[in-house]
């Protein structure tokens, strides 16, 4: 079961704080545990509810901010491949339509396509170097260093000096159909929006 993926139905902190609402996440027991390594004493509801589950206890449910839900699902790992992209470019806009500009020296990580059920997913994990922003609120003119993740989900990103990484797979797009699926996995680029949600959270 360590090696097997899933989708994990956690709280969406990009949302507006009064409003509850989900995200799916994918990975491996061993990505889950890595999450909760970066949640520091907090999340201890969920640390309980992943025991369970990594118990056995595979149809156990939570709290996901006022919502119960399934905890986790499996999903099938149809394909993989790994990116290497460098001078990225970015513009990050928030739920309430606040935009960041972003730059990333280098970025290195994997994109997977799943399926679950009668839906496919593509899904990405990375390492990001030198993230950085710039907003017209702070100084428009400078260059800010993204040396911590500010308001997403605990444990979901972390930082080791200048690098920053998520430790779940954060989905890019769903699809109904594989053979659509199989062109965005394919041909698109790729989409950072869920990998800065985790980061600005709904700031």
């Amino acid at each position: 079961m360590s090696g097997e993926f899933f989708i994990f139905e956690l709280s969406d902190y990009a949302v507006p704080g009064f409003i509850s609402w989900t995200k799916e996440y994918f990975g491996t027991l061993n990505d889950f545990r890595r999450l909760l390594d970066g949640c520091k004493g907090e999340q201890n509801d969920l640390r309980e509810t992943f025991e369970k589950f990594a118990a056995g206890e595979e149809k156990i449910k939570h709290y996901a901010g006022q919502l119960e839900v399934q905890f986790a699902r499996p999903t099938r790992l149809l394909d993989e491949k790994e990116f290497v992209l460098s001078k990225l470019s970015y513009s990050f806009q928030n739920v309430y339509d606040f935009i960041y500009k972003l730059r990333m020296t280098k970025a290195t990580g994997r994109r997977c396509l799943f399926r679950s059920g009668e839906k496919y997913y593509v899904a990405f994990w990375s390492r990001v170097e030198r993230p950085r922003y710039q907003d017209d609120i702070i100084d428009a003119r400078r260059w800010i260093a993204l040396d911590e993740p500010l308001m997403g989900h605990p444990g979901m990103i972390r930082v080791d000096g200048k690098f920053m990484e998520n430790t779940l797979g954060v989905l890019e797009k769903t699809f109904d159909s594989e053979a659509t699926a199989r062109e965005y996995y394919a041909t698109a680029e790729l989409n950072w929006n869920r990998f800065y949600e985790e980061v600005f959270g709904d700031g």
